[in-house]
């Protein structure tokens, strides 16, 4: 801690609200969750992908902030754990919507809300050690095949409802 009684960590953005979102959605945060768990999470959240830069400098700036730990697992890699301080601040967020997650999150950290410009986001801390861009691709990659088998069915549904309504027209 500072003097000041302030954490002695970089401004959070909203990205790093966003993140902080992924890693505290749905229960399986006490376990820790992979990489493409957290793109699972963050792409459910946003509707879209972090890119390497976010995860790279935001992700340090959250574990120096006190909101998450990292290690590592031989067969998972990279694991990521929200802290009891993270998940606290997640139950203070009272929102109806996804939309409302973020803002309320984003908020809670003290990122500048939309449509504010954001100050420039503060890379002091370096990128996360032992993340590499091939694995961020490998994510991805492995986030989306698991997206488009779990929407197969749905999408199959969806045709043959289609071809039955135009049927009846």
């Amino acid at each position: 801690m500072r003097q000041d009684g302030l954490d002695a960590h970089p401004p959070l953005t909203r990205s790093d609200a966003w993140l902080l979102a992924a890693l505290t959605e749905g229960g399986h945060y006490r376990r820790g969750i992979t990489l493409r768990e957290l793109v699972h999470d963050a792409d459910w959240l946003n509707r879209l992908i972090p890119v390497f830069d976010e995860l790279s400098f935001g992700l340090p700036r959250l574990v120096a902030a006190g909101f998450l730990t990292v290690g590592n697992d031989a067969k998972r890699g990279l694991i990521f754990r929200a802290t009891p301080k993270a998940t606290r601040l997640r139950r203070t967020v009272k929102a109806k919507t996804l939309g409302g997650v973020l803002a309320g999150i984003g908020q809670a950290v003290g990122a500048a809300p939309y449509p504010e410009p954001e100050p420039a986001e503060d890379r002091s801390l370096g990128r996360l050690p032992g993340l590499d861009p091939g694995d961020l691709e490998t994510a991805i990659r492995e986030h989306g095949e698991s997206v488009e088998r779990w929407s197969r069915p749905f999408v199959a549904a969806a045709h043959a409802l289609s071809k039955w309504q135009n049927r009846k027209s």
